[in-house]
């Protein structure tokens, strides 16, 4: 089987859609003991909630904070490209319900490596998508740096 992605096989971005699938069952399960299937040890997450969390260690003890009322996610729609800086990033959409009832959604905006093990995420911004934020003084959101082009995107 190719690859429409340079330097990425098929099995390649089926190992990352593996990774990505597996957020939700391992983050929102409280299962710190997995969390290093999805993350490499030097992680950064950051969130539009000004949270910042960096390094597995930190994510677990993240995880292990959550409360009983923490979202439930969902990743949809993911998208693989190799960026122009020869960076693998994915662009993924995510559902969140909370206990009663209220969704939000938004994009996971990762930076991926291949490991002894398998692609992790080495980098992960969230942003949501209503209300639109993350838009710098030039007028340009984050996420337009994510935005698929017949060779990657725009880094």
């Amino acid at each position: 089987m190719t690859s429409n992605h340079p330097g990425l096989s098929a099995a390649d971005i089926l190992s990352i859609e593996q990774t990505l699938a597996l957020f939700p069952h391992i983050f929102d399960n409280d299962n710190g003991s997995d969390l290093d299937l999805l993350f490499t040890p030097d992680v950064v997450i950051e969130t539009e909630k000004a949270r910042s969390v960096e390094g597995l260690e930190a994510v677990r003890a993240w995880v292990a904070a959550k409360t009983a009322a923490a979202p439930d996610h969902q990743t949809l729609n993911v998208v693989v490209f190799v960026a122009e800086d020869g960076s693998v990033r994915a662009r993924s959409r995510y559902l969140r319900i909370t206990p009663t009832g209220e969704t939000s959604n938004g994009d996971f905006l990762d930076v991926l490596v291949q490991t002894p093990r398998g692609w992790r995420i080495a980098r992960r911004t969230t942003i949501s998508r209503f209300p639109v934020r993350s838009v710098r003084e030039d007028g340009t959101a984050l996420r337009d740096e994510w935005l698929p082009r017949a060779t990657g995107v725009r880094s």
